[in-house]
């Protein structure tokens, strides 16, 4: 996947800038797409910032299934909802737009806040995750 490009101002200065993914692995940085990379450095002159940032893990499967094999699954049964429902019920609550564009960290976030609020308003412990077999 190539990234994209990306135009905006500082006063009255024009900035270029451009998204190349890419992965390091000892050391060894390796392009996704290294030819419009190359092309696109044909739009730069003079001085220029490179900089790497580490693109945040995605949710795991096992995260992934605890949340829809146990807390939305539980909840609906609780609530009196279909599992889509309870899904779509839960996104709006702790306002979160799609599950599937969070990061591994701000999935567990949101796993963490639903446990939270569903043992403290509704009276209603979901299973601990460590200490379930499988999900």
């Amino acid at each position: 996947m190539y990234g994209k490009k990306h135009l905006s101002y500082l006063g009255d200065i024009l900035l270029i800038e451009i998204r190349v993914f890419g992965k390091v692995k000892n050391g060894k940085l390796t392009l996704n797409n290294k030819d419009d990379f190359q092309n696109d450095l044909y739009k730069f002159h003079g001085d220029v910032v490179l900089t790497l940032k580490e693109l945040p893990k995605k949710k795991t499967n096992k995260q992934n299934n605890y949340y829809r094999g146990v807390i939305v699954k539980l909840l609906a049964q609780h609530l009196g909802y279909s599992d889509n429902k309870m899904h779509e019920v839960l996104k709006f609550k702790f306002d979160v737009q799609s599950t599937s564009k969070l990061s591994q960290d701000e999935f567990q976030d949101y796993l963490d806040r639903i446990i939270r609020w569903s043992a403290q308003f509704l009276d209603y412990p979901l299973p601990d995750p460590t200490r379930l077999q499988e999900f």
